[in-house]
This record gives structure tokens, C-alpha cells and sequence, in this order.
């Protein structure tokens, strides 16, 4: 099934879940994020505006998006798609802190969801977080660094 026949088919059971599920996926990112910079003692209220900014930002575009789907009469599938894009990067961002709090999860996981990062968002840093041998190393790192 390619992108656009799965966007055919996939529909919310309800037209709030258009916005509901972003949004919950978005809160519990922020929780994660949050519990991880906790954790490694590195709260950076810069860091959070940023974040929070950014969650504005794809709030907004499904907002724009079903303004004109509504205005326009255009197929629900428009809204459809920026809101499973925004879930998608809210799940893989999610996945990545769990990793990062030491949560255990099937390698096949880690591997296909790296790959859809890769795929999907290959401007972002090489560092995947799914990668716990390297996060941990460079954990390691840090830590030795701070001693000194």
C-alpha cells in the first residue's frame, strides 16, 4: 500500500481525534522529554520554550489545515495527513525517550523506527537516540567529563 492509498483509507473515528491525538502525543512527549532532562540533571527552561514552540507550530498547521478544508470544501484526507505526520514525529519522538529513560523495547522496534526517522526526517542529527549502545557510551562520556 503506498502513502496515498493509506491516507485514503485511515480515517479518525471522530473529527476531534484530529487534533486530540496530536495533541496527547505532543503532552506525553513533553512529559518524556521533560523526565529525561531530569534525570540527567540538564532542565533548560531555553530548551523547553523551544520545544513548546515548536508544539505551537504543529498544532497551528492542523488548525490552517482544516480551516481550509472547511472554507474550501476540500477532502478530509488534507487534515488527515498533516495529523498522521505530526503523529508520526510525536511517536518517534516519544520512542526515543523512553529509550532514553532506559524503557526496554524489541530491537525490531528500534530498527523500523530508525529507519522511518531516516526516512522521513533525514535532516535531523545522526545521534539516534534509539541507538542505546552509543547514547550509553556517550552517556559514559559526559559523565567522565563532569568528574574531571
Amino acid at each position: 500500500m503506498d502513502m496515498n492509498e493509506f491516507i485514503q483509507t485511515v480515517h479518525f473515528t471522530s473529527g476531534a481525534w484530529v487534533i486530540l491525538l496530536p495533541c496527547a502525543l505532543m503532552l506525553l512527549d513533553v512529559l518524556t522529554g521533560f523526565a529525561n532532562a531530569w534525570v540527567k540533571h540538564d532542565i533548560r527552561s531555553d530548551k523547553m520554550r523551544s520545544g513548546l514552540a515548536k508544539k505551537f507550530g504543529e498544532i497551528a498547521a492542523i488548525c490552517i489545515g482544516e480551516l481550509f478544508a472547511v472554507s474550501m470544501a476540500l477532502p478530509t484526507q488534507i487534515v488527515t495527513a498533516i495529523s498522521l505526520y505530526i503523529c508520526l514525529m510525536e511517536l518517534v519522538s516519544n520512542v526515543e525517550n523512553l529509550a532514553l529513560l532506559g524503557v526496554p523495547m524489541p530491537s525490531r522496534w528500534k530498527d523500523k523506527l530508525d529507519q522511518v526517522q531516516q526516512y522521513y526526517f533525514p535532516d535531523e542529527d545522526d545521534d539516534s537516540p534509539l541507538d542505546i549502545e552509543h547514547s550509553a557510551s556517550e552517556d559514559s562520556d559526559e559523565d567522565e567529563n563532569h568528574a574531571e
